[in-house]
């Protein structure tokens, strides 16, 4: 069993597993979000569309690694098995960092701290930078390309969507 947990197949299969529950409370909230029969979409369009995506995306991931985990493991020569890499410390602080900023930035939208241009802007920073390790020779190009994304999906949100998000009142 400590050989399971140590598999990366096993912790993809969780991980899909855990994306596509999530999903479906994602997919059952979406249904009571009331929408007037005069919008052709609705606010609750894209949460459903996003989530049917992501568990259409995720069922794949869950069988290819289903069938790598109960298939016996071939005989290997080398005793290195190249097509599962181990877990190293910098890809275990990366994942923690990511889930951290994105508890954060849920969080700061839920509470409303900032605008969610700024929010998104930030997430994006934060979060290319963490998973290029925080090499800074590309913020260049990663800030301006982050706000010109937050601003666009605030707008999308806020004027196409019909979305009830903390935005900047400024939009013409």
């Amino acid at each position: 069993m400590s050989d399971l947990l140590k598999r990366r197949p096993f912790w993809e299969l969780v991980f899909s597993l855990a994306l596509m529950l999530a999903m479906v409370v994602v997919l059952i909230e979406a249904g009571k979000v009331k929408t007037s029969p005069f919008d052709e979409l609705g606010s609750a369009f894209f949460p459903r569309a996003l989530a049917i995506i992501i568990v259409v995306l995720s069922i794949p991931v869950f069988i290819r690694n289903a069938i790598s985990i109960l298939r016996p493991p071939a005989a290997q020569e080398t005793g290195v098995d190249s097509s599962t890499p181990a877990l190293s410390a910098s890809n275990v602080i990366k994942t923690i960092t990511i889930s951290f900023l994105t508890i954060a930035y849920v969080g700061g939208i839920a509470l409303r701290l900032l605008p969610f241009s700024v929010l998104t802007a930030a997430f994006l920073t934060f979060g290319i930078l963490a998973l290029n390790g925080w090499k800074l020779h590309r913020i260049i190009w990663i800030i301006p390309g982050a706000i010109i994304f937050g601003l666009l999906m605030e707008y999308m949100f806020t004027r196409v969507f019909i979305m009830d998000l903390p935005a900047f009142q400024v939009w013409f």
